[in-house]
């Protein structure tokens, strides 16, 4: 936090005053020196849509986000999230102009939505990747976590969905979170809808 334009108040409580050195260390996760990467208290969030099942919500139609890096912003960015536009075929498969990218692990994004009573949904991401890396899809408010999804590791523009199915949800507003576990994946649109 900062002071006045002469001192910034350090996290304890302290003041440095202008001219005063403040050294800043980092927690290491493992003995190899690996740095830990850090998690804000606080997400970051904004006034983002409240869905109606059946719905699809575009990468950039998030509510609550979590960014943990500075990275490269992406020519699609809204300022918030790493984001780059899709190629035209990619843009009819997920129904959305760009895709989150450039993700790091703990990176989030999270949609709200809102069922008319209780009901059994699938839940769908679309996601890809270079590489298989895992991610979870958790419905906060009912405390469902699904953290055995893994996008598909078959190149940075082929998405695919990975579905969640079967999930009961309760009547009101719920939170749809897709967190990237493992980073260095993309997210270009989920989907909440009624099982068939």
């Amino acid at each position: 936090r900062y002071g006045n334009d002469r001192t910034m108040i350090l996290s304890h409580g302290e003041i440095a005053r202008a001219g005063h050195n403040v050294v800043l260390t980092w927690p290491f996760s493992d003995a190899t020196g690996t740095p830990a990467t850090p998690i804000p208290d606080d997400p970051f969030s904004y006034s983002g849509p409240v869905f109606a099942v059946p719905f699809t919500a575009e990468a950039l139609e998030y509510s609550t986000y979590q960014e943990l890096d500075s990275g490269e912003p992406g020519a699609c960015s809204d300022g918030r999230v790493d984001a780059f536009p899709l190629s035209d075929s990619a843009k009819d498969f997920c129904q959305s102009d760009c895709t989150i990218g450039w993700t790091v692990p703990n990176e989030y994004v999270e949609y709200d939505f809102e069922t008319a009573g209780s009901v059994r949904v699938r839940v769908t991401a679309r996601v890809s990747s270079r590489h298989r890396k895992r991610f979870r899809m958790e419905l906060v408010d009912e405390g469902k976590v699904w953290s055995g999804a893994v996008a598909p590791g078959k190149g940075w523009n082929w998405f695919e969905e990975i579905v969640w199915w079967n999930v009961q949800v309760s009547g009101g507003v719920h939170t749809l979170r897709v967190e990237f576990t493992e980073g260095s994946m993309n997210l270009c649109s989920v989907s909440v809808g009624p099982m068939p």
